[in-house]
């Protein structure tokens, strides 16, 4: 399985990791999953990323257009 998690868990439930190395782990690969869909929708360009304190103002751009 690709999905973020499972393999990490997996190898726990079989003795291969610790329980808290296995969670590290997903919150890693986690954070590299997540900056690899940034890096595509920034490279993408019909995107436009909108940080939290701008979400209303964005609303209203997108209201009008």
């Amino acid at each position: 399985m690709n999905t973020v998690g499972y393999k990490e868990l997996f190898d726990h439930f079989d003795g291969r990791t610790a329980l808290q190395e296995a969670i590290t782990l997903i919150q890693q690969h986690t954070r590299n999953y997540a900056k690899r869909q940034m890096t595509w929708l920034r490279r993408d360009g019909t995107w436009e990323y909108v940080a939290p304190p701008d979400i209303e103002r964005s609303a209203d751009k997108a209201r009008k257009d």
